[in-house]
C-alpha cells in the first residue's frame, strides 16, 4: 500500500519555507491560485524555478 503524507499551508510564505526545509520529501504540489500572500501564478513560478516540482492548480470562487 502507499504511504503518502500530506502537508498544508494557508500562506504562500509558509509553503515555500516548508519546501525549503524539506527538500526531496515532496513530489507534487496541489495548490490554490488564491493563496494568501502571493498571486497564484507567482507562487507557481516560484515552485517551478526553485523546486522543479509538478503542480496541480485549482481555483475557487468565493461569493
Amino acid at each position: 500500500m502507499y504511504n503518502n503524507k500530506f502537508q498544508t499551508a494557508i500562506y504562500a510564505h509558509h509553503a515555500l519555507v516548508t519546501l525549503r526545509n524539506s527538500k526531496d520529501l515532496f513530489h507534487l504540489i496541489i495548490g490554490e491560485f488564491h493563496i494568501f500572500g502571493m498571486n497564484g501564478f507567482e507562487f507557481q513560478k516560484q515552485i517551478q524555478d526553485e523546486f522543479q516540482l509538478p503542480i496541480i492548480g485549482s481555483s475557487t470562487l468565493h461569493c
